[in-house]
This record gives C-alpha cells, sequence and structure tokens, in this order.
C-alpha cells in the first residue's frame, strides 16, 4: 500500500506542469507565490497544495509591477521539485493593486485622537495638524487607521502622533505625524503680587490664558491651591504652577497627631507627639504615649499613617 502512494506521488510529479499565465496578474499582497502566476496540470491535491505555496519573490510597491521570468520560476521549483515542467511565456508582469490614503483622512484620524483624549475642553483648542506630503498608498483590501498614542501626555504644544495603518488586521506602516495643540484655558492667576511663605488661595483668580508652552504643571482648578503657601515671591499676573507651591504643614512640630498602625487587614489607633512638621505625603517621626518614637507617613486628614 505504502509502495503504490509513493509510486502514484512520483507519477503526478514527474508528470506535473506549471504553466505561467499570459496575461497580467494582479495580487493584493506583498509577496508573490507561485499560485499567484501559474495554473497547473496533472497535480493531485497535495501538491497543488505545495506548488501554491512556493514563494516566488517580494511584490512591487502598491501601484507598481515587477516581472517573474519564466528562469525565475525552475530555479525556485528546482529546489524542491526538479522534474516538474515549466511551460508559459517567457515572463509574467505581476502588479499590486493599490488603495490611496488620502491625506485628509489621516490629519481627522489624528483630530479625532487629539479631541477625545485631551484633558481640555473643546472651545478652548486650536489644533494646527502640519502638511503630509501625499496620499499614502496601501496594497489593496480592509484599510484601518489607528493612533498609537502611548506616549502623548500633555496634550498641548508640539506633537509627534504617530498613526499605525493596518491591511486586513495586519501592520502595513506607520505615518509620523506633526501637530501643534494650541491650548488657550481658564488657569489660576496672581492677582496680586504674593510674598514668599504667604498663602495664595485668596489672592488668585481664574483667567483664560495660552498655556500652550508651558510646563504641565499649569493649576486649573482653585480647590488645588488650598492650604498652600509660595515657595517663592510670585509677581501679580504670574500664571501659578505647582512649583511655585509648598503645602502647609498638617501639624507643626510639638503638636499632638493620630497614629494609625496597620498589619495586614487591622488597624491600630493611637496618639503621640510629632517631633517635625508634618505635610501631606512626607514622612515624620512621632513620639507615642508609650515613649517609643517610630517614623509614618502624613495622610492627606492629618493622621500619621505605619505600616
Amino acid at each position: 500500500m505504502f509502495f503504490f502512494i509513493f509510486f502514484t506521488f512520483i507519477v503526478f510529479a514527474d508528470n506535473a506542469k506549471v504553466i505561467l499565465k499570459k496575461e497580467t496578474v494582479y495580487i493584493s499582497k506583498d509577496k508573490i507565490y507561485l499560485g499567484d502566476i501559474a495554473d497547473f496540470y496533472n497535480v493531485n491535491d497535495d501538491l497543488f497544495t505545495e506548488l501554491s505555496t512556493v514563494y516566488i519573490k517580494r511584490a512591487a510597491l502598491p501601484g507598481y509591477s515587477v516581472v517573474v521570468t519564466k528562469e525565475n520560476v525552475k530555479n525556485q521549483l528546482n529546489k524542491k521539485y526538479k522534474t516538474i515542467e515549466v511551460l508559459g511565456p517567457s515572463s509574467v508582469k505581476v502588479v499590486t493593486e493599490k488603495v490611496s490614503v488620502e491625506t485628509k483622512d489621516i490629519k481627522k484620524t489624528v483630530e479625532n485622537y487629539i479631541l477625545e483624549n485631551m484633558p481640555w475642553k473643546k472651545e478652548d483648542v486650536e489644533i494646527i495638524i502640519k502638511d503630509i506630503n501625499e496620499n499614502i498608498n496601501t496594497i489593496d483590501g480592509n484599510v484601518l487607521l489607528k493612533v498609537r498614542g502611548e506616549k502623548i501626555k500633555g496634550f498641548k504644544g508640539n506633537e509627534i502622533i504617530p498613526v499605525e495603518i493596518t491591511v486586513d488586521g495586519k501592520f502595513y506602516r506607520l505615518i509620523p505625524v506633526s501637530a501643534l495643540i494650541k491650548v488657550t484655558t481658564d488657569c489660576l492667576v496672581a492677582g496680586q503680587n504674593i510674598k514668599i511663605k504667604e498663602t495664595i488661595y485668596d489672592k488668585v483668580i481664574l483667567q483664560k490664558r495660552d498655556i500652550t508652552y508651558l510646563p504641565d504643571d499649569v493649576i486649573t482648578d482653585i480647590e488645588m491651591v488650598k492650604n498652600k503657601v509660595a515657595r517663592q515671591a510670585i509677581a501679580n499676573g504670574s500664571i501659578i504652577l505647582k512649583n511655585m507651591l509648598d503645602t502647609l504643614p498638617a501639624f507643626k512640630r510639638g503638636d499632638t497627631v493620630t497614629v494609625m498602625v496597620r498589619r495586614g487587614g487591622v488597624t491600630v489607633e493611637t496618639t503621640g507627639v510629632s517631633m517635625d512638621d508634618g505635610k501631606e505625603g512626607g514622612f515624620v517621626k512621632v513620639k507615642l504615649v508609650t515613649g517609643k518614637i517610630i517614623e509614618g507617613k502624613v495622610n492627606y486628614d492629618g493622621k500619621v499613617i505605619i505600616q
């Protein structure tokens, strides 16, 4: 039985013929296989599948063509199928079909992404997308555009927005798009000259300003400056940045504070005397009623947390 099957395969392989197509061939992929440019004669199903998937060469760029010669096909077949005869024309022209992705669609993809993900109000933003030189040609298929936005943080100023082009679900090309995001929005501004160490909550106003090229720590919510003091002198009319401010201590050295000791799922509350001024998020040493000195982190509510 094995001999019969093996013998049958040899007969098919010995009598098999590859006939190159006479007309120009159109494909929608980046590689050319034998099945794209030829028909097969006297082959069984298994051999047909094998021959169809024999790699010939790279396809041309979308909209362009490449020539496959009979000699090229023979050379590829001789690696495994030395007895198969190749017939037909001396060469086949293979054209890669194209789809043109218009620049307006790329720009719209970038604009929509910015509008959907930025922290600003739509009316506060002007998006200027710099010219893309020309339409982008891709192989024919289901073309999708998507922004890779993992590294986009501030959504203002000059940004390079990478647009990914996929065809039939496979990555095809990445287009870097240069965009200027101009932001004019309400932010905190000094309403008077503010001295160092002064509280600022009652000395600032909300005002619409262009913050396009300012650092990302512009303050847009007046509630964020409660219990804040100026780290430096701030001139009247200056835009307030987070790095200009310090937090008022939640308590001072010598004050009695609440201490919460957390161990696993159990929390024990006690009191102690702070040995340092305590600012939210900072660490302080506390002398407990037992006389033991421990170090903990100051919580938003002024309690010292020991973990």
